[in-house]
This record gives C-alpha cells, sequence and structure tokens, in this order.
C-alpha cells in the first residue's frame, strides 16, 4: 500500500451553523456551531483516512486558532507536522438558512506567510520518513505566497521520486510543473486557455494543452453537475455520480481528491480511482453542514457512477 502525505499552507477552523432564515441586519439567532478542522489538504487527508490507510497532514498553523485545528485533525488519528507561522490561522464560517436551504460561505484570507515559512513547509516534507508515494497539494495559497511556490513544490515530489496531485486556485494549478494530476474546474481551464469552452471537446483539447506545457501528466476537469472529464494517458472518461439530494456542497471537491488519492494508493488504475472519487464527491453532498464523505455513503454511489470514454 501506498503512502500519502497532503499540504496545506492556508487551513481554517471550519465553523459551521444554521439560522431560520438569513436577512441584513437583524440579529440571527444561531443553533450550536460545528467546529472541524478544514483546509484542502487537511479535507483530503481526512477522507483518505476513511479508506483504512494512514495519511501525513502538513499544516501551517498560527496562534491559538494553530492549537484547535491540530487538535481537530489528530482527533481524527491523521499524524499532523505543524509548521509554526507568525500570523494566526484563520477561520471560515458557513450559514445554512434552514427555510431556503442556502448555504452562505464567508472564507477569510489567512494570515501573511512569509518566505521563510513557506521554506520551513517544503523542508518538512522532505524530513518525512518513510517518504510518501503520493503528495497532495490543495486548498487556497496564503497571502504573500506567489503560485511559483508551486513550482518548487512540483520539482521537489519528483526529486523524491513522488506523485503529485494538485486542486487549488487556477493560478496555482497553472503554475505547477510535473504534476502526475491537477483538478482545474470549468471556469479554470477557460482562464488558462483564455476562450470559452462550450463543449467536451473543446474542455479536452485545452486540457490537452495544459498535458503540452508540462503542467500535469494527467488533467481532471471538473464540471459541476455535469460531472468531471478525464483526460489522462490512458484516454478520454467522462464521469457522472448518481443524482442525490443535496444537504451541503461543501468539501465536495475535497472528498472527490480523497477518493481519487485513496484509490491510487491501494493499487487502482487512475481510470477507476477517479471513477472512486466521483462517489466521495457525491457522497459528502448527503452530509450536513462542513462534513465529508462518509465510507459508507461511498460504497454505497461507487456502483452507480457512470464511465464514459469518449473518442476525441
Amino acid at each position: 500500500m501506498a503512502s500519502v502525505a497532503t499540504i496545506t499552507m492556508n487551513p481554517a477552523v471550519d465553523i459551521s451553523t444554521s439560522t431560520k432564515t438569513v436577512v441584513p441586519t437583524r440579529k440571527l439567532r444561531c443553533e450550536e456551531p460545528t467546529v472541524q478542522a478544514g483546509g484542502g489538504g487537511i479535507n483530503v487527508a481526512r477522507v483518505v483516512k476513511r479508506f483504512g490507510l494512514d495519511p501525513v497532514a502538513i499544516v501551517a498553523t498560527g496562534g491559538s486558532n494553530g492549537i484547535r485545528l491540530v487538535a481537530a485533525v489528530e482527533a481524527e488519528a491523521i499524524v499532523v507536522k505543524a509548521v509554526p507561522v507568525s500570523g494566526m490561522t484563520r477561520e471560515s464560517f458557513t450559514v445554512t438558512d434552514r427555510t431556503t436551504h442556502d448555504q452562505f460561505r464567508f472564507v477569510l484570507p489567512g494570515p501573511v506567510m512569509h518566505a521563510e515559512e513557506a521554506a520551513a513547509i517544503f523542508a518538512a516534507l522532505d524530513e518525512l520518513a518513510p517518504r510518501p508515494d503520493y503528495v497532495v497539494l490543495s486548498g487556497s495559497l496564503p497571502p504573500g505566497i506567489s503560485p511559483g511556490s508551486c513550482l518548487k513544490v512540483g520539482a521537489q515530489v519528483t526529486a523524491m521520486g513522488a506523485r503529485l496531485i494538485a486542486d487549488g486556485p487556477g493560478e496555482m494549478l497553472t503554475a505547477c510543473q510535473h504534476a502526475y494530476l491537477v483538478k482545474p474546474n470549468e471556469v479554470e481551464l477557460e482562464a488558462y486557455v483564455g476562450r470559452p469552452l462550450p463543449d467536451l471537446a473543446a474542455q479536452a483539447m485545452a486540457a490537452r494543452a495544459m498535458i503540452a506545457a508540462g503542467v500535469a501528466e494527467n488533467v481532471l476537469v471538473s464540471l459541476g453537475e455535469k460531472g468531471a472529464l478525464l483526460v489522462a494517458t490512458e484516454g478520454v472518461f467522462h464521469y457522472r455520480a448518481p443524482a442525490v439530494e443535496l444537504v451541503s456542497a461543501v468539501g465536495a471537491g475535497d472528498s472527490m481528491v480523497g477518493g481519487i488519492v485513496a484509490g491510487l494508493a491501494t493499487g487502482q488504475s487512475l481510470v477507476d480511482a477517479v471513477a472512486q472519487g466521483t462517489a466521495a464527491g457525491a457522497a459528502a453532498i448527503l452530509t450536513p453542514h462542513t462534513e465529508l464523505s462518509r465510507i459508507e455513503d461511498i460504497e454505497r454511489l461507487r456502483p452507480a457512477v457512470t464511465v464514459e470514454r469518449l473518442d476525441l
């Protein structure tokens, strides 16, 4: 079984609650909040753990919120490599309107990270023993850190003999080089090529442009309700998840990446691992607040995921 490490440079203490209705000006009385550790890499590690693997989460942490965050991750029996930063770890706040079922998600920018702090994160990756087989760089970048840092991560992971999986804002993905897999969404892919992409054929061509530029060996395009498009060395594949009742969309993308990484780490092909990730993303929609996908839901939904090979 392969080993997994995740990197979260801009984690958050995720606070979620609900109120009867969201209106301006008035005080909104909320229910007891749920508090969880959040941030792309942390969430991926939490899902990977649910598949019976033992990921290591490298996390930038600062202040009392950083202490809360590490405790929450460790409570799920995940090994944490905390890298201290001078600023306070941010909070994110999600409120569900119980009348309309709309979600309002407030995401703060996080503390400014200095170059020496980013270097300490990369050093923590180098110090892992044993060396990971898969490294996941996921989530937003903190203020002060340029997307060019992703070039360093890509070179570092390649030198380690590992595979990099990157999922973050578009500028981070396009700054990557030599990743094994990147996961832009439809808007980010259009921004990369500078034109609208009206159909799967156009999206596949744009993904091939990312591959030709050396960004990644494989590109997985998130298409929302239209599923996902994998452009890989094995071919082009369109995935669709079964329709499920929306409870909360928070964490669906991270759950998808977690399902993919867990599949790869247990010997699945990329094509099959993405199918498992598609089920994991759908399963996350069934859970409330900022909770991630549950393994029993993933296993139940996996047979209903459709995979179509496209002749493009």
